[in-house]
């Protein structure tokens, strides 16, 4: 999840009112050329036009040539001379003083775009893109439902006697081991959530059943491993309902003969032996299935390379209506993001988005799952409740990806924060008559924050951890990265790329553009040239050097070029390290500081030319800042 915006940006700190100026003009320019359409085109709301952007007046109403539905056509803008409407919102409440993690490994203003500024100095990469550079736009999905029903598993008959349940119990589990469905799982119990409340833990009995008698509402229920055992098993979640007559039901699985529903757990399966092809290459040692911060990278993420496919399901409620086109209110959502990861992976992603054509209304209001505070409330559930209702519309297997977005009018009161949710098998609350969802997130009011560019960087950094990636700031915890890298401060305007070692583990870097060095490499001296991070050319783009078989050592240029907007005093050599045995959000990126750097967010760390630090015996020195990179010089001390 991104952090909220709680201080003032460092675009305001770094004077970025006169880059905005800057571009404006800048755009303004562009615009003027681009505003005259050709005097033979139908220039009418649906025609067809030929160039996106451009605009015409034609009766007293602005039109602009957008893409919709995979065509260029002509849309009603507003009448000529009406005032433009104010999609600003009023700021956000601060949730909180101090950064906020992302809760996806727990139990479960106005996004408005600034061009990216071209690099200052720009080499032409001979690398073959392996995709073509996204569609702009969405396009009406048109594919039709599915699979017409959720497929029912039966409750097999139970195959040990057990003890009966209490007078007017509603709820008759039984919890088997899933590598013998003969026998109990040996568990003490399950965990329960009601309507998204808190976790409650439920004792069983030692053969294996579970009993309750459960009140009208929706439930959540976690299967437990049992004692010692943890590393051996993934809790497997199922959903629940009690009606108002007091029966109880699970969906996708129906009771057996005897009204029980057989229940089980996810088996870890045996981890398999990773073999690094480089000494660089370090192995992820969170333990954490869903996102890694080493090798290899985690299954079920997003593809690092090929077509991704993405479904916007629009989602309004009762009591907080959609106003307008979905296709054109999230586009500078999905526009920005899609150019975001096309560039950072080198083209090797592309993302084509597809959206429902209208809103999808909810049959409960805004705040029904309580997540007008951060990490509160029941985010899965609601996510879950709005897979089902678009069920009967969508074929969800034509999808890598899905997008719960909801109006830019939704109080934080009533979705404050979106988070992503990265699945895995046994996630009962991802399911749909398709199979599984793998990766989706919701959007909530961080998503509509005012600074540059809110919602395109809302959804590309909770889409990182779709594909993988760590938070990479801190809070119990003083920072030790600071805001280097769109996964770490995703409202900055500054240095939003994504640094050298997530491309890294992303593949995204490829061995021929780093240069991975043993501590046995600098017995004497070696020299080496750095050359931007984000500029398109083939070269050396960072320099690695494995401390232990548990942290590295990283080097990257980042200048003001590509997605990096950097004063003077910020761009340098950034050196930092990253451990693999310490969890997101936890402090295990930590950037290495210049002489003299005191800034809290090390927006000051960067090495300059004649700068020199060592890091765990490593000295680093560098020699000159050439147009074409950073000179470095590295040796052991």
């Amino acid at each position: 999840m991104s952090k909220v915006q709680t201080k003032k940006t460092s675009f305001q700190e770094s004077g970025g009112d006169s880059l905005l100026f800057t571009w404006i003009v800048l755009v303004g320019m562009i615009l003027t050329s681009l505003s005259v359409a050709p005097a033979h085109a139908a220039v009418k709301s649906g025609a067809i036009c030929k160039k996106v952007g451009l605009t015409a007046k034609r009766g007293g109403v602005d039109l602009e040539c957008r893409s919709k539905s995979r065509k260029l056509v002509w849309v009603k803008v507003r009448k000529s001379g009406a005032k433009a409407p104010v999609v600003l919102p009023t700021p956000l409440p601060s949730i909180s003083p101090t950064p906020l993690p992302s809760p996806i490994a727990s139990p479960s203003g106005n996004a408005s775009t600034l061009p990216i500024p071209t690099p200052t100095a720009k080499a032409t990469s001979t690398r073959t893109k392996t995709m073509p550079a996204p569609t702009p736009g969405i396009s009406t999905y048109r594919g039709g439902p599915g699979n017409a029903a959720r497929p029912q598993e039966k409750s097999f008959e139970l195959p040990v006697r057990v003890s009966p349940p209490p007078s007017g119990s509603n709820v008759k589990l039984w919890v088997y081991d899933p590598e013998n469905k003969s026998r109990a799982l040996g568990s003490n119990g399950i965990f329960f959530q009601k309507d998204g409340g808190t976790w409650t833990f439920l004792n069983g009995n030692s053969d294996g059943s579970v009993y309750a008698n459960w009140s009208a509402g929706s439930y959540s229920i976690d299967t437990v491993e049992p004692g010692g055992r943890a590393t051996e098993y993934s809790r497997k979640r199922y959903l629940a309902t009690v009606s108002a007559s007091g029966e109880f039901s699970l969906s996708g699985l129906v009771a057996n003969s005897q009204g029980y529903f057989t229940l089980t757990i996810t088996k870890v399966a045996a981890k398999q032996v990773y073999l690094p092809t480089s000494a660089c290459r370090l192995e992820d040692q969170t333990g954490n299935i869903r996102m890694a911060v080493g090798f290899p990278k985690r299954e079920y993420r997003l593809a690092s390379e090929g077509r991704i496919n993405a479904l916007i399901i629009p989602v309004d409620f009762p009591d907080v209506p959609g106003q307008g086109d979905p296709e054109e209110l999230f586009r500078v959502m999905t526009d920005e993001s899609a150019k975001f990861f096309y560039s950072q992976s080198d083209g090797r992603v592309q993302f084509n988005f597809q959206s429902l054509d209208s809103w999808l209304r909810a049959p409960f209001k805004s705040d029904a799952y309580r997540l007008g505070s951060w990490n509160q409330g029941d985010s899965g559930g609601y996510f879950s409740a709005v897979l089902a209702l678009a069920d009967p519309l969508v074929d969800y297997s034509l999808f890598d990806v899905v997008y719960v977005l909801s109006p830019k009018e939704t109080p934080a009161t009533s979705i404050a924060y979106g988070p992503a949710f990265p699945s895995m098998p046994g996630d009962e609350q991802m399911m749909t008559s398709e199979g599984l969802v793998r990766n989706g997130t919701i959007s909530g009011a961080d998503s509509w924050q005012n600074f540059p560019g809110a919602g395109w960087k809302w959804m590309t950094h909770e889409t990182g951890h779709l594909f993988g990636l760590h938070d990479l700031y801190t809070v119990s915890i003083p920072g030790t990265y600071g805001s280097w890298d769109l996964m770490s401060l995703n409202w900055s305007t500054a240095a939003i790329a994504i640094n050298a070692w997530n491309r890294y583990i992303q593949g995204w870097l490829t061995e021929s553009q780093v240069r991975c060095l043993e501590p046995k490499d600098l017995a004497s001296p070696v020299e080496t040239l750095i050359m931007p991070l984000e500029r398109e050319a083939d070269g050396i783009k960072a320099v690695m050097i494995p401390l232990s078989s548990k942290k590295i050592l990283v080097m990257e240029s980042r200048r003001s070029e590509g997605y990096d907007s950097l004063s003077d005093e910020q761009a340098g050599l950034l050196v930092y390290t990253v451990d693999m045995t310490i969890q997101s959000i936890e402090g295990g990126w930590n950037t290495q500081r210049r002489p003299g750097s005191t800034r809290p967010d090390f927006t000051d760390a960067a090495l300059k030319a004649g700068d020199k630090i060592t890091v765990d015996s490593i000295q680093i020195e560098v020699i000159s800042r050439e147009a074409s990179g950073d000179l470095v010089r590295l040796s052991r001390r």
